[in-house]
């Protein structure tokens, strides 16, 4: 099976195809048998293949690179011929979010950002592939009164695809994240057979994501520790006595200010974000810290140091930008499972 990756990233899209083709000892019998069928009658190879990935940030680019080798396509998209791309079964991507998310100014398609939905759409008009894999932000559903999402969706039947789509929370897919993107699945020629959705997953435990030991570097100092914890909801005594006392003293922390949620240990984690405005905390009795980036990748379902070569900045970017690998696997063994 041949792919390709487009708005790569960090190849979380690339890691979860592998993963889901990975051969399981009581299966491998099985998968070894099993294919699929192109529309001429020829035999598809189960083995997964990416034959092209572009992403154009460069430290993206270089992530990438260091953990799949080879050299990762960093052009702009939209001065790439489709002759130029190989041919492929299934084209995956996760397009630009920002132009529809909550986070941002929600321009959609009147941001440039956003009309890179119709790159795919350049592409897959020339290559048809035989399926196709989007992912994006909630957001895109309620866009402009849904009308945007209807664009997306009409855009694909017009070039014959047959389109189902989902909601998934990365929280139930083993990862302690509170992520809800949309997901596309599309079937040239419409969908036949087995529906990819709904796809159920099942809630997770945060233990597995916490670091033994943390640099110092990311605890929070005394004062904005106070103010961390003034604007909270951490449950202990000391973080109530601290709120009480702040509002005592006329500080206004309201929602308006900028609420920020800090979980323990052994909660859902907010979702991970590129800027880190909602800066991703975790509470430790009264004391606070950020996430560090291995935490941040373990909530993407990512191995440990998958980022590491860039400055953290650069590896929250990287993280909060991804999708969750664990989504990415489930759907993608529903679809070729």
């Amino acid at each position: 099976m041949r792919y390709i990756e487009l708005f790569a990233g960090v190849g979380g899209f690339r890691l979860g195809i592998e993963r889901a083709f990975s051969v399981q000892p009581q299966d491998a019998e099985l998968q070894l048998e099993q294919s699929l069928s192109s529309d001429n009658g020829e035999q598809l190879q189960r083995t997964p293949s990416c034959v092209f990935a572009n992403e154009w940030d460069k430290y993206a680019a270089q992530t990438y690179n260091k953990n799949f080798g080879g050299q990762i396509d960093t052009r702009d998209i939209t001065t790439i011929s489709t002759d130029k791309i190989p041919d492929h079964d299934l084209l995956v991507g996760g397009f630009p979010c920002q132009a529809f998310s909550v986070a941002g100014k929600r321009l959609g398609f009147n941001e440039t950002r956003g009309t890179l939905f119709f790159e795919i759409a350049r592409i897959l008009a020339d290559k048809k592939p035989r399926h196709l894999l989007l992912e994006n932000v909630k957001g895109l559903l309620s866009h402009d009164s849904g009308r945007t999402f209807q664009t997306i969706l009409k855009v694909l039947a017009d070039l014959g695809y047959g389109v189902e789509w989902q909601v998934l929370n990365s929280k139930d897919f083993g990862v302690p994240q509170n992520r809800e993107r949309v997901f596309i699945v599309g079937h040239l020629g419409g969908i036949s057979g087995r529906k990819v959705f709904p796809i159920f997953g099942s809630s997770s435990e945060a233990e597995s994501t916490i670091h033994p030991t943390i640099d110092a570097n990311y605890y929070k100092g005394p004062s904005n520790q106070r103010r961390m914890v003034a604007m909270t909801e951490i449950r202990t005594d000391e973080a109530k006595a601290i709120r009480r006392e702040s509002q005592r003293a006329g500080r206004d922390f309201s929602p308006r200010r900028g609420k920020v949620l800090v979980p323990r240990a052994d909660e859902i984690g907010n979702t991970v974000t590129a800027t880190q405005t909602k800066e991703h905390l975790l509470s430790n009795g009264a004391r606070i810290r950020r996430l560090t980036p291995v935490e941040c990748e373990r909530l993407q379902g990512f191995p440990d140091n998958w980022t590491a070569g860039v400055s953290d900045t650069q590896r929250y970017k990287q993280m909060g930008n991804a999708v969750t690998v664990n989504v990415i696997e489930a759907v993608v063994r529903r679809m070729y499972g």
